[in-house]
């Protein structure tokens, strides 16, 4: 059976776009510690991370704790790369 394919768009994608800047654009490229400011080419993810961050600031809720991890993950980068 022959059928036409349709591509649906799926939120999921945005996610994928957002972990791939992520990775290559903030983790990769890291220099000195995490903040905001390494998130300004992409501005919905900046706009993301900056709510959750007031509320976990606000709330310290577990519930929002990719902030911190986040946060952990991105400075500790150059330190695992040093001397490599």
């Amino acid at each position: 059976m022959l059928f036409k394919y349709k591509y649906v768009n799926h939120e999921i994608e945005k996610f994928q776009i957002y972990c791939d800047f992520l990775f290559l654009e903030v983790w990769v490229k890291a220099r000195g510690p995490f903040d905001a400011i390494k998130l300004d080419r992409c501005p919905e993810l900046k706009n993301i991370y900056e709510l959750l961050r007031a509320v976990y600031e606000d709330s310290k809720d577990e519930r929002y704790v990719i902030c911190p991890l986040l946060e952990s993950e991105a400075n500790s980068f150059p330190a695992r790369t040093q001397g490599h």
